[in-house]
This record gives C-alpha cells, sequence and structure tokens, in this order.
C-alpha cells in the first residue's frame, strides 16, 4: 500500500509540474500582452475597454496557442531536467531513454502514420454529435502548418508529452500498481490534456497504443519517433484540400496493411531489444 500511494504521489508531482507551467506561460504571457495593448492605447489617447480588450486577448491567445505550447513545453522539460541534477540524477536514465537498434524503428514510424491516417478518416467520417466536431474543428485549427506548428506540434510536444506520460507517470505508477491500471490511467491522463471530446478519446486510446510500444522497446525513443510521425502526418493532413477525397479514401485503405505489417515487426522486436542491451553490456564490461 505504500508503494501505491508513493507511485501515485511522485506521479501526480510531474503532471502538477507540466499543468502549473502551462498555466504560468500563459498568465504570463496575457499579462505581457495586455500591458502592451493597455500602454498603446493610452498613449494614443483612447479610453481602454476593459471588455473588448479582453475579448480581443482571448481570440490573441487561441491565435498564438502553438507559440505559447511551444515554450511552455520547452520551460516544463527544462524543470524536469533540474529537477534530476539537483538529486544527481542521469535524466535519460531516469525517463528510460534507453538506445535502440535503428532499424527495429522502421516499423514504429510507418504503423503511426498509417495510424494518423486511419484514426483521421474515422474522425471525419463518423457521425459524431454536431458539438463534439464542431469543438474539435475549432481545436485543429491552431495546427495551421505554419513553421511553429510544426516545431511544437511535431517536435517539441512528442518529446515533452512522452518523457511525462510515458518516462514519468506511467513508470512510476507501476510500481504501485498492474502495469495495464497504470496504462490506464496514464493514458487516461493524457487524453485529458487534450481539449474536446472527440480528442480525449482517441488520445487516450493513442496512449495506450504509445504504452504498448514503450513496453515493446524498454525505451522512450520508439515512443518519441512514433508520436512525431504521428503527429507529422496529421498536419500533412491540414494541406490536403477537401476536394481531395478521393486520395484521403486511398491513404485510408493503404494504411491498413502498412499497420498490419508494423504490428507484426513490433511484436517481434523483444529479441531485437534484448541483443541490443547485451552488446552494450559486453561492450561496457569491455
Amino acid at each position: 500500500m505504500k508503494n501505491f500511494f508513493k507511485s501515485i504521489g511522485k506521479a501526480a508531482l510531474y503532471f502538477a509540474v507540466y499543468y502549473v507551467v502551462q498555466f504560468v506561460v500563459s498568465y504570463v504571457y496575457g499579462v505581457v500582452w495586455t500591458a502592451q495593448q493597455t500602454a498603446a492605447l493610452m498613449a494614443a489617447g483612447e479610453q481602454v475597454d476593459v471588455m473588448a480588450l479582453t475579448e480581443q486577448l482571448s481570440a490573441h491567445l487561441m491565435d498564438n496557442l502553438m507559440f505559447i505550447t511551444l515554450i511552455s513545453n520547452a520551460v516544463t522539460l527544462l524543470v524536469y531536467w533540474i529537477r534530476f541534477a539537483v538529486r544527481k540524477k542521469r535524466f535519460a536514465k531516469e525517463v528510460e531513454l534507453k538506445p535502440v537498434e535503428a532499424k527495429s524503428l522502421l516499423p514504429v514510424v510507418i504503423g503511426a502514420m498509417g495510424f494518423n491516417i486511419i484514426v483521421t478518416v474515422v474522425i471525419n467520417f463518423f457521425p459524431w454529435p454536431d458539438a463534439w466536431m464542431d469543438a474539435y474543428m475549432t481545436n485543429s485549427a491552431s495546427l495551421d502548418g505554419s513553421l511553429i506548428s510544426w516545431i511544437s506540434a511535431v517536435i517539441m510536444a512528442p518529446v515533452i508529452e512522452e518523457i511525462l506520460f510515458r518516462g514519468l507517470v506511467y513508470t512510476r505508477l507501476k510500481k504501485g500498481m498492474p502495469a495495464i491500471v497504470a496504462a490506464i490511467v496514464a493514458s487516461l491522463a493524457f487524453g485529458l490534456c487534450h481539449s474536446g471530446i472527440i480528442w480525449i478519446i482517441y488520445a487516450t486510446a493513442l496512449g495506450l497504443v504509445m504504452t504498448w510500444i514503450f513496453e515493446k522497446y524498454q525505451s522512450l525513443v520508439a515512443n518519441i519517433l512514433f508520436h512525431l510521425a504521428f503527429n507529422a502526418m496529421g498536419l500533412v493532413f491540414t494541406v490536403i484540400p477537401e476536394s481531395a477525397e478521393a486520395l484521403v479514401w486511398v491513404l485510408f485503405v493503404a494504411s491498413i496493411p502498412v499497420c498490419i505489417f508494423a504490428v507484426k515487426k513490433v511484436l517481434k522486436v523483444t529479441d531485437v531489444q534484448e541483443t541490443v542491451i547485451e552488446q552494450i553490456e559486453e561492450a561496457c564490461e569491455a
């Protein structure tokens, strides 16, 4: 029972740090922007309309969501690194960033891309309630294919989210409860970090898939690569015109055998990883 509460406490701490940093960065950004706008209005001799300024701030935060998220994730990563450095612990070891044989990662990349295509088609053609779909489309609008979106969603988000939810939360929870329970809790937490019911549903399912990948490879490297490829494919979809529905369906059909192939290859990865670990241990001993 002691390990149970200890594991939950550690996982909750890392989760809380993530949310606190997100809030603080967003708050500071909002305060700075509001101060600049207020100063500009006063310098021009115009009256400050608090209600109008609040609405403008809300719109501005939404328009710059990817930039704010990028800064927040970078700060969170720095906080985690400092915590382990202060405790004289290796950051890579604590978050399970172990070496992986490069060729064994190919199924992870193509599987992630195929999985994203399947998820995207299912989401867009499944008869969701209108309110759910409207919320999903609104939240997806922040992914506009800009450089900031690519850096934030394709590079930084996979790194920090995998370090948090699989490298820190899941591994800590697993020390105090059955692995399947820890996987569900960590995946649900990952899902709840996304806005809108549709995003929560598919992000939770995605979290379970990535936990499975983590267990197979025993390294966060595979997870980050999967997450990166998945998000990259999602941004690619933002540049496909709505008129190209036939292309989308061709990609969907092609993705099914690709995902089946990827799953079969990942299922065989345990022996490969054991060989890599043995080789590393032998090299260290030598």
